[in-house]
């Protein structure tokens, strides 16, 4: 009776300061409130588990005193065991039943028992224990052992994905490899591997395809973005300029030297029929030759020096649209497969659309834009369910309003228009009011202003189901 009255009284505390501190946080976003109450579940539920565990512990140990499956069971039960309570911050519990795990699989009899993949996940929990009682490097260095020694057949695993992302996380956080090989070797391998793994349409597996590839995405985005920084610098600007003032100077000698190689053939072929002096002659040789050696030597310093100023480049052109197109790739996977990242996902995809169409409009050399990445953002917008950018559907036509009829524009404003077109004809009760009420406000303005509303107000008139609907709703606007 003093176990349970003390298990109730834990129960109600935990509760009560559940109740309490959500009040205190009533102010914060749904999903910071979501993880505040999942963390307090799952507190609670490692906290009333603690005695079944042992128990199930205890029974498993007298079991595998006389079989060898008894000890691969205790050995999964371990793995369980450490892995609530690191996740539950019960760091010395989890290193304690660690300790237990590595004492249970140096049997050799459980050797020949275990799979692959228990090893590797057992090994790679030891890792993430590592990792939170940061001991950094050693998580590390068996994180990275783990990705390389995956095997043929396992190349297309949810753990393999698992191990990708969580080791360039770490790398990511150090800073311990290059960004380009993080990207490379981790997050665009992990995303690979997990589109290969979902090619039986398996639902848990479109789960692992959308956490990778959004993972991915967040990643290359971060690069695009720290790339795109060093290319609009000043500091850039200036190592253009002299990156092509050093090819100009280097093209100009070089065509002075093959100009002066070619007279030294022309004079070398009117020697014989003219037959000047020798003195006269070998003077002039000497000459040229002294002065075709300083060019190159000159060449030779230029060249020497251009180099230098390539091997310490910043970023350019060409690496900026590459990770930008992958970024958006790897966007679309996401969307495309799971619905849980819908609200981060088109919302970066919207903003690139429409930073890309902002600097089309500039039209200056210093301004980087893309007409690839352009076509790229506005085919993986139109390909996926409009549903995904209906809660960005007042930012969406209110753009569609502001956009100029100008030539450079007009890509952009058709893929726009279609996309509210398709958002209104499969969820008008969302689109059409919006659309409505421009409509009905742009009475007062000019005719370039109201056109690309007006037009798809039209196409949208022109559809049966919604013509009354449609009609109705611009007149209680300019009512």
């Amino acid at each position: 009776m003093s176990m349970k009255r003390l298990l109730t009284h834990t129960h109600t505390t935990l509760e009560h300061e559940a109740s309490a501190s959500l009040t205190q946080r009533l102010s914060m976003k749904r999903e910071n409130a979501n993880s505040f109450l999942t963390h307090k579940k799952m507190t609670l539920t490692f906290f009333f588990s603690k005695t079944q565990t042992q128990v199930r512990e205890a029974l498993l140990r007298s079991v595998s005193s006389d079989s060898s499956h008894g000890k691969l069971f205790l050995a999964r039960h371990l793995h369980r065991i450490a892995k609530n309570a690191r996740r539950n911050e019960r760091m010395e519990i989890a290193s304690a039943a660690m300790c237990r795990l590595r004492c249970v699989v140096s049997d050799e009899a459980i050797v020949n028992l275990a799979s692959r993949e228990d090893w590797i996940r057992w090994e790679f929990e030891e890792a993430k224990c590592l990792w939170d009682r940061d001991e950094r490097r050693r998580a590390m260095v068996i994180g990275k052992r783990l990705c390389h020694s995956i095997s043929q057949e396992e190349k297309s695993s949810s753990l393999r994905t698992h191990l990708l992302l969580t080791t360039g996380s770490w790398l990511a956080e150090t800073r311990s490899e290059a960004s380009a090989v993080i990207h490379r070797e981790y997050f665009a391998t992990a995303a690979r591997n997990a589109l290969r793994a979902a090619q039986d349409k398996n639902q848990t597996q479109s789960e692992v395809v959308a956490r990778a590839s959004f993972r991915a995405a967040q990643y290359v985005d971060s690069l695009y973005r720290k790339l795109l920084s060093q290319v609009n610098s000043s500091e850039w600007q200036n190592w253009r300029k002299v990156k092509e003032k050093l090819e100009e100077e280097i093209r100009k000698q070089e065509s002075l030297l093959s100009d002066g190689e070619e007279g030294d053939e022309l004079d070398e072929k009117k020697k014989k029929k003219k037959r000047r002096k020798k003195s006269k002659t070998s003077s002039k040789k000497t000459k040229d030759v002294e002065t075709l050696k300083a060019r190159q030597k000159y060449i030779r310093r230029l060249r020497k020096k251009l180099d230098s100023l390539m091997r310490g480049r910043m970023a350019d052109y060409v690496a900026v649209e590459r990770y930008l197109i992958e970024a958006i790739g790897h966007y679309r996977e996401c969307l495309k497969y799971s619905d849980a990242y819908d609200t981060p996902a088109s919302s970066r995809l919207i903003a690139i659309m429409f930073d890309l169409s902002k600097k089309q409009k500039k039209k200056s050399v210093d301004t980087w834009c893309s007409n690839d990445a352009m076509k790229e953002v506005s085919n993986a917008v139109l390909s996926l369910p409009c549903a995904k950018f209906i809660p960005l559907i007042h930012q969406i036509v209110s753009r569609l309003r502001s956009c100029s009829t100008a030539e450079t524009e007009s890509s952009f404003r058709v893929n726009l228009s279609e996309l509210v077109y398709q958002c209104g004809s499969k969820h008008p009760h969302h689109t059409l009011p919006v659309v409505a009420a421009l409509c009905g406000g742009d009475d007062d303005d000019e005719e370039t202003k109201n056109e690309n509303v007006t037009a798809v107000s039209n196409r949208l008139a022109r559809l049966s189901s919604l013509a009354r609907p449609f009609e109705l709703l611009k007149a209680l606007m300019n009512a």
